[in-house]
C-alpha cells in the first residue's frame, strides 16, 4: 500500500515538533525499500552526533567517517574534483 505525505520527508509544523521520516507515495518495490530504511536507519540526531567531533575539530585532509570512527579510503583526485565542481554548481544555483 502506498505511503502518503508531503513527499519531501519532512512533517509540517514548528521545528520542535517535527520528526525525521520518509514520506511520499511509492510503488511496491520502493515501499519495501522505505520500510527497510525505517527499521535500519538512524535518527538524524544520532547520525549527526557521530560526525560532529570531526566537524568541530577537523583532521587534516579529506576525512571519511563511519559509525563515529575515521576510516581510511582511497581518494581519486579526479572524482573529488568532479564532486567539488558539481557541488559548487548546485550551491550557486540555489
Amino acid at each position: 500500500m502506498p505511503q502518503s505525505g508531503r513527499g519531501d520527508g519532512l512533517q509540517e509544523g514548528p521545528p520542535e515538533l517535527r520528526t525525521e521520516r520518509v514520506a511520499g507515495e511509492y510503488d511496491a518495490a520502493t515501499a519495501a525499500t522505505v520500510d527497510g530504511l525505517r527499521t535500519s536507519g538512524k535518527p538524524v540526531t544520532e547520525a549527526v552526533a557521530q560526525i560532529l567531533p570531526f566537524l568541530d575539530a577537523p583532521p587534516a585532509g579529506l576525512t571519511a567517517v563511519l559509525e563515529g570512527r575515521r576510516i581510511a579510503f582511497a581518494a581519486d583526485p579526479g572524482s573529488a574534483a568532479r564532486l567539488d565542481d558539481i557541488t559548487r554548481k548546485l550551491l550557486e544555483s540555489r
